[in-house]
């Protein structure tokens, strides 16, 4: 469970809080940043619960799209981002 955040982009299933969204003052690093949230979008009890259901059925309806957001995101999935940096700046 996350709020509208860049943690949420893993290919773990995801929910995402929603309820204050649209008081969110300091604004995004994308135009459209619904788009690039592949998760359940949970503003009440109901929706969580049938998101718990639908966990427990094994439906995951945003795979592809996490899946897609991650690859548009990351240019490397392969864990040497840290390396890369220090190599970079000669560290």
């Amino acid at each position: 469970i996350t709020v509208f955040s860049p943690i949420f982009m893993k290919s773990k299933i995801s929910i995402i809080v929603f309820s204050d969204m649209l008081d969110y003052k300091i604004g995004f690093a994308v135009e459209n940043p619904i788009q690039y949230m592949p998760g359940e979008k949970i503003t009440n009890m109901i929706e969580l619960k049938r998101f718990i259901n639908n966990v427990l059925l094994e439906n995951d309806e945003y795979i592809n799209d996490r899946e897609y957001c991650t690859n548009y995101f990351h240019d490397y999935r392969d864990g040497n981002n840290c390396k890369r940096i220090v190599e970079r700046f000669d560290i």
